[in-house]
């Protein structure tokens, strides 16, 4: 498709594929962009290294509550809570590396 507006801005907004509201962006596979094969490799590289490294060193750590208890009788449980969102954002992020490989691998 040829754009004959003022400018490339012009271009791009008249060409732009809507995204859902609170969809998570997908990349687009098209000539001036990454390779599928590069993309994949990229997403797929992070999900790794996120899975057998940063979670891994992050669970070698020992976490115990003689390290906590001069700090109050809640220290310990407030701890917990936090290395538990600390999961969880692990977990948000593998999704998200999980859902764009499984968008690259869909569109083949």
């Amino acid at each position: 498709m040829r754009c004959w507006a003022e400018s490339v801005n012009d271009c791009h907004e008249m060409s732009t594929i809507p995204i859902k509201q609170g969809e998570i962006p997908m990349p687009l596979i098209h000539m001036n962009g990454n390779s599928r094969e590069r993309l994949t490799e990229y997403y797929e590289e992070a999900a790794r290294a996120l899975r057998e490294e940063a979670l891994q060193k992050f669970n070698e750590i020992d976490f115990h509550p003689r390290d906590y208890y001069p700090l109050g009788n809640e220290a310990f449980t407030q701890a917990q809570a936090e290395r538990i969102e600390i999961y969880k954002a692990f977990q948000r992020i593998q999704d998200y590396l999980e859902k764009h490989i499984e968008h690259l691998y869909a569109d083949v």
